[in-house]
């Protein structure tokens, strides 16, 4: 891949995420193997090409969560290799870091007004990770920022996306990412405001960062995308995806794409 997980290390102090975790995020922090005082933050890029279709570019291929864990596992065991005698952990989509804010603090991209991170030339079809050091390493500085247009704010159908000139804002109950990936609500009607039955694409699709975004070349992303999703394919094998345990709530909305509401 280019600007391969094992080129420049971007690394941030983990002490200036503490302040910005959640209970639950401390809580997982306080059980973990060792203190860490470092993180290195890195990402894959997912996009494969044509954005025509009913489920989230992320979601076409195989579940991320997996994918980014296997890599960053490689990456702990080259940081390991780099740096003997200090100790590193692999974590999973960067759980329990607010991996955005890290990946800004460290220079991986810079967060849109969408509030997804962008790294040039993927833009922001990328998925962050980290990996933990019970040592700090020298800090890489942010760098490049958001054009901050507001298309992303102007297409979303729902309003959900607020900007006040200095802060973002997202109402999560009108997010139809959110809405799609979530159990009852007040809000199943606005999934017929998109073409989506599985997460949400829209504010993306308009984002300038991501006219030219470069396709993935990662092999788990490459083979077996599924862009669209109909009542016959729930029949079919759809293990390995992000929304494979969460089929009841695809059937659902695929109703109510079709008016069943």
């Amino acid at each position: 891949m280019e600007n391969s997980i094992h080129d420049r290390i971007h690394a941030v102090d983990v002490s200036r995420l503490t302040p910005l975790m959640n209970d639950r995020m401390l809580e997982r922090f306080r059980t973990l193997p060792f203190v860490p005082k470092g993180a290195v933050i890195s990402y894959i890029p997912y996009f494969t090409g044509g954005t025509e279709g009913n489920i989230a570019l992320y979601a076409r291929v195989r579940d991320y969560h997996s994918v980014m864990y296997a890599y960053m596992l490689e990456y702990e065991r080259g940081l390991s290799a780099r740096f003997p005698g200090m100790r590193f952990m692999a974590l999973k989509n960067g759980w329990p870091l607010p991996v955005v804010p890290a990946a800004n603090m460290c220079g991986v991209g810079f967060t849109g007004r969408h509030g997804l991170q962008i790294v040039e030339p993927y833009g922001s079809y990328v998925t962050l990770g980290a990996v933990l050091c019970d040592s700090l390493l020298p800090e890489t500085p942010p760098e490049g920022e958001c054009a901050g247009c507001g298309e992303c704010e102007g297409a979303c159908p729902t309003g959900a996306m607020r900007f006040d000139g200095e802060k973002r804002a997202l109402d999560r109950s009108r997010c139809i990412s959110g809405v799609t990936q979530t159990k009852g609500g007040d809000n199943l009607d606005l999934i017929k405001l998109s073409p989506y039955i599985w997460g949400c694409d829209i504010c993306q699709r308009v984002c300038p960062h991501n006219k030219d975004a470069k396709i993935t070349d990662i092999p788990e992303f490459t083979d077996g995308i599924i862009s669209d999703i109909d009542s016959g394919a729930l029949s079919g094998d759809l293990s390995g995806r992000h929304y494979s345990k969460a089929l009841d709530l695809i059937k659902r909305n695929l109703e109510i794409r079709g008016g069943a509401i």
